[in-house]
């Protein structure tokens, strides 16, 4: 048996601290059909997955083990990806939704008016320089 209970309000709060596991989930989830790809081209099989770990014969682990990392590189590597996501997300939930965005006074950044109220966007945060190959050299990315 399901209970659903509706509220008149979103919780803002429960919309703030859910949107970062949500795209982490997502991520996850691309990493995981990626390697799904890559295992059936290279022939490996069966490949078993619960989340995020990942299982196969004793036989074919090292090239599931070498794939799983090429894929989590490609994935993570791919320039601006923050900004590939940050866009889409701008497109798909405000100029979609006709939210007319603005730039501050100083040409820094950009917000929404709601009731009268400015709404900042986020900045896309600037990455470090770690270098994602050396995930190639690891030993315990799988276990």
């Amino acid at each position: 048996m399901s209970v659903k209970q509706y509220f008149e309000k979103l919780d803002k709060r429960k919309q703030i601290g859910s949107i970062i596991p949500n795209v982490i989930h997502s991520l996850d989830a691309a990493h995981l059909m990626n390697i799904i790809i890559s295992a059936n081209s290279n022939n490996i099989k069966p490949v078993l997955t619960i989340h995020d770990c990942f299982g196969t014969t004793p036989n074919q682990l090292n090239n599931l083990t070498d794939i799983i990392k090429f894929e989590f590189i490609k994935l993570y590597s791919q320039e601006d990806f923050l900004q590939t996501f940050y866009l889409r997300n701008k497109n798909k939930f405000l100029i979609d939704n006709k939210q007319k965005i603005f730039i501050d006074e100083m040409n820094k950044f950009e917000y929404v008016l709601i009731k009268r109220t400015k709404h900042y966007l986020p900045v896309v945060p600037k990455l470090g320089n770690l270098n994602l190959n050396n995930i190639l050299k690891s030993k315990y990315i799988v276990n």
